[in-house]
């Protein structure tokens, strides 16, 4: 049976690249929870007054997301007890 060996290079670069990814998911889980997001922010043209630009902030792009992938899931739901004749 041939000997299983890791570099400490292999596993510095490995490691590293994971905190790396770690990193950005805690921060983006941060920018979520409070609501402090100015880079992601989406321009909505209010429908009251067409000079007046509101912007959607990360939180509101992730619940309107949540939102339509849901409507999209509860589609297939419907679609697959329709076939099966329930």
């Amino acid at each position: 049976m041939p000997k299983l060996e890791v570099s400490e290079a292999r596993v510095r670069s490995a490691v590293s690249a994971a905190v790396v990814a770690a990193n950005d998911l805690l921060a983006l889980v941060y920018k979520l929870g409070t609501g402090q997001d100015p880079k992601h922010s989406a321009q909505v043209r209010s429908s009251s007054s067409s000079s007046q630009n509101r912007t959607l902030t990360l939180p509101s792009q992730v619940i309107v997301g949540l939102y339509f992938a849901s409507k999209v899931a509860g589609w297939f739901s419907f679609l697959t007890l329709a076939y099966l004749g329930a």
